[in-house]
């Protein structure tokens, strides 16, 4: 199972720090400039509880923090090779858009909250802890102003028994 999407970031805007537990995303940018700023997910990570992508702390469950390597933050402009992260490498992410930016998104599996593959957003809590170079990070709730809309395909058919 996949999902797919594209999102339109206008100059100045961002997808803010998230992460996609258990998942390999593959990102097409189709147009514009970004700012990809991404962390390892460290292998002993606490495990998130099962909870809805749209309040993860609705289930009186605590943020989680943990710390993580230091950050690599990269300039990517369209056109340019496609950009990938999975369940380790690069999955904590931020995109923010130097231009008008339309990016191309493939998700495997998909986000489910059911199967404990919720969407969790982050913040920096602390960064160079004890004088080493690591960073802390703390689950945030939905990040205030962000808005993911959906739309249904309605293109042609995509398989054949359909």
């Amino acid at each position: 199972a996949m999902s797919i999407g594209i999102f339109l970031l206008p100059r100045g805007s961002a997808i803010p720090l998230h992460d996609h537990p258990g998942m390999t995303v593959l990102s097409k940018l189709l147009f514009g400039r970004l700012r990809v700023t991404s962390y390892d997910m460290p292998a002993d990570r606490p495990s998130p509880s099962k909870t809805s992508m749209l309040n993860p702390f609705s289930r009186g469950r605590s943020a989680i923090r943990f710390r993580c390597q230091p950050p690599r933050t990269t300039i990517v402009a369209a056109p340019c090779s496609t950009l990938r992260l999975d369940p380790l490498c690069g999955n904590i992410h931020e995109f923010e858009a130097l231009e008008d930016t339309a990016i191309f998104d493939v998700l495997t599996p998909p986000y489910n909250d059911r199967a404990g593959r919720s969407c969790h957003y982050y913040s920096i809590a602390d960064a160079s802890l004890d004088g080493s170079d690591e960073v802390e990070l703390v689950e945030i709730p939905w990040p205030q102003g962000l808005s993911i809309v959906q739309c249904a395909y309605s293109g042609p058919k995509c398989w054949p028994h359909q």
